[in-house]
């Protein structure tokens, strides 16, 4: 097998050698990372199936923007996303639960209204709401939250909607 200093000849200096070693290891830990993903937990698998399952279940022309700010944090926060599901979050009700926060957060940041109070009906504004509450009634069925709890931060979001635009 070669070396560096076979390819490169012996006269490189340790300097070059070590900037060597470290553009192989950040080559390595990137080829590393995409393995992961492709090859990642059992856990992380069953989030992307439950992310990808969804989509299908709620059927939301606005799933593509929640789904957008969902899949990073499946890379970035796996460790946390697994930890959570080995301790009986199901992967179906992490994700529902994902999706709730990312579209409610959506309609709160005001770029979905028309003016104060409404959401924009030419926007993705109404289907966001809508993803937002089909969610909740998802994780009320999955027994994940209650008919209260779910009313009650329904009732929270449409206060929001009514203060910003």
């Amino acid at each position: 097998m070669e070396t560096v200093e076979d390819e490169l000849g012996s006269g490189i200096n340790s300097v070059t050698r070590s900037a060597l070693h470290s553009v192989i290891h950040f080559d390595v830990l990137k080829k590393m990372k995409i393995l992961q993903q492709l090859f990642g937990s059992k856990e992380l698998k069953a989030a992307y199936g439950a992310i990808d399952e969804l989509d299908v279940t709620l059927n939301n022309p606005a799933y593509k923007l929640v789904r957008a700010q969902i899949e990073p944090v499946l890379k970035d926060d796996s460790a946390d996303i697994i930890s959570l599901i080995k301790n009986g979050t199901t992967p179906r009700n992490w994700a529902l639960c994902a999706i709730a926060n990312v579209s409610g957060d959506l309609i709160e940041t005001g770029n979905y209204h028309l003016h104060r109070g409404v959401l924009n009906p030419l926007g993705e504004g109404p289907n966001l709401l809508k993803l937002y509450h089909d969610a909740i009634d998802e994780s009320v069925k999955a027994g994940a939250t209650d008919e209260e709890t779910s009313q009650r931060i329904k009732s929270q979001l449409d206060d929001i909607i009514k203060k910003i635009g």
